[in-house]
């Protein structure tokens, strides 16, 4: 996967994410009833090697590559559902690189007025793994409201974006050869009851990886 872009879909949504300056790996949709459009991969002018896979409630761990991966796994969300992120990164660069990955153009859609998935799907303790660290992932606000009489939790996506995205690593020295294993888990609150969520779905545009 070096020096070259794999696309994997069939819709055009595909040329507005190759505008990215960065390394796109993934599109994916989660929603009751789930749509994955496409799964695209952008390498820059430097080389690496990536490895996305997701395990669903604790599952085994499944290497996602082709839309029907995405399908079968993210397929009719509900509340509970846990999904464990395993990004492995190497760097096949010829030299020291700076790495910084981003979830970008997170977004809720839903017909029903103020039902923001981005509020009812969280990352877990908001806590990212690298290479078996814990890093807590800053938020916007330390004291959240209840909305619909629900308790928020405090790592819901909307308290943790920054203009529709989630830094997840950034100023990465990222030695030659080196390999970069990132883990985070999100998660569909347990406590999300009201129906008018059923008509929603949190669309998480890109994984983009910097390598630069």
């Amino acid at each position: 996967m070096e020096n070259k872009k794999i696309i994997l879909s069939f819709l055009s949504m595909v040329f507005s994410i190759l505008l990215l300056a960065a390394s796109v790996f993934a599109w994916f949709t989660l929603q009751s009833q789930t749509r994955i459009d496409e799964i695209v991969l952008n390498v820059n002018n430097l080389k690496s090697e990536i490895k996305l896979e997701v395990s669903k409630n604790d599952g085994e761990f499944i290497e996602l590559i082709e839309k029907q991966d995405f399908d079968a796994l993210f397929g009719n969300s509900v509340p509970s559902d846990k999904f464990h992120f395993r990004l492995t990164i190497t760097n096949k660069s010829s030299k020291e690189t700076n790495l910084k990955v981003v979830l970008s153009s997170i977004y809720s859609d839903n017909v029903n007025e103020g039902f923001d998935m981005r509020n009812v799907f969280y990352i877990k303790d908001g806590v990212v793994t690298i290479n078996g660290k814990d890093k807590v992932l800053e938020i916007n606000e330390e004291e959240l409201d209840q909305l619909f009489d629900q308790e928020l939790n405090l790592y819901n996506f909307n308290n943790l974006i920054s203009n529709n995205n989630i830094t997840i690593l950034e100023n990465y020295n990222f030695e030659i050869e080196e390999s970069v294993i990132i883990e985070f888990k999100i998660i569909y609150d347990h406590k999300t009851s009201r129906i008018e969520y059923q008509d929603g779905k949190l669309s998480i545009g890109s994984i983009n990886i910097h390598n630069n």
